[in-house]
Order: C-alpha cells, then sequence, then structure tokens
C-alpha cells in the first residue's frame, strides 16, 4: 500500500476471533441477548487499533499512510481526551500534539445519531468522514441517520 495514496480499512481479524470467543463465553448470555459483544466489542478495538497507531510511532513513521477507522472510529473520537490526558500523565512523548493525530484517520459514518456525526466532524473535519455501511455484515443496519441528515 506503500505510495500508493489508497487507504487501508483497519479491520482486525482479531475483532472476529474475539466475537467468537465471547459469544461462546459462558455466563454471558444477557450480552449476547443485546449484541452488545458486537456494539461495544468492536468499537472499543477500533479505539485501542488507533490509540496503537499513534504510541507505536506508526504514524510518524509513515506519514502518508491512509487509514480508515470502521465504526466511526469507534469510541476513540470520543475518549480521545482520556487518552491524551493519560499520556501526558505518564509523560509519554509524541512528535507533534496529539489531536493532530487524530485528524490522521478517515472514519466511517456508521454512528447512527445525528448529533454523534456532528461532533465527529467538529472534530476530525467532513475531509476525514467517508461512507460506510453495516450492510454487509450480520447487523441488519436502517439507519435514520445519513450523511444528507447532519
Amino acid at each position: 500500500m506503500r505510495g500508493t495514496g489508497i487507504p487501508v480499512a483497519v479491520s482486525s481479524s482479531r475483532w472476529r476471533r474475539q466475537y467468537l470467543r465471547w459469544k461462546g463465553a459462558s455466563g454471558e448470555p444477557l450480552a449476547l441477548l443485546a449484541n452488545i459483544n458486537n456494539t461495544l466489542g468492536f468499537t472499543f478495538e477500533s479505539a485501542t487499533t488507533a490509540a496503537k497507531f499513534i504510541i507505536t510511532g506508526t504514524l510518524d513513521k509513515f506519514p502518508n499512510l491512509e487509514i480508515v477507522l470502521p465504526h466511526s472510529g469507534g469510541c476513540f473520537p470520543y475518549i480521545a481526551g482520556r487518552v491524551e490526558r493519560g499520556l501526558v500523565a505518564k509523560k509519554f512523548k509524541l512528535p507533534r500534539p496529539f489531536r493532530e493525530y487524530i485528524r490522521r484517520f478517515h472514519y466511517d459514518t456508521l454512528t447512527f445519531y445525528p448529533e454523534t456525526m456532528r461532533f465527529l466532524i467538529n472534530l476530525v473535519g467532513a475531509d476525514r468522514v467517508v461512507i460506510g455501511t453495516d450492510n454487509y455484515a450480520a447487523m441488519d443496519v436502517e439507519s435514520r441517520t445519513s450523511s444528507s441528515s447532519v
């Protein structure tokens, strides 16, 4: 992908393994019934992946790398301030301000609430948001939220 300018959509194969492990976990029937292993598990994994791209220096080493985070970046855009505060508390040095890294990613439109999409656009800019879908997956998406309603 290097030098092609083609964005990389990050969708860890670990998610599928983790999903299957959660799905088979004993004592979790309510979580399975409510589907939180999907709706929360994948979104927290997106946030963790974004943070790892930052703290490992990958975004600095490959300044032209374009990454698309699924699920609107998961919870990452909404807890980024907490991640930054944790880095400051541990005196973890980054070559540039943390907020610059937030804009290094592209985020898909799977937010489901217009208010959430507005927050994301205000944080990262409309130029960093791309159309996304869950229609290919087992989760049936018939969202009232679209880019035209934001």
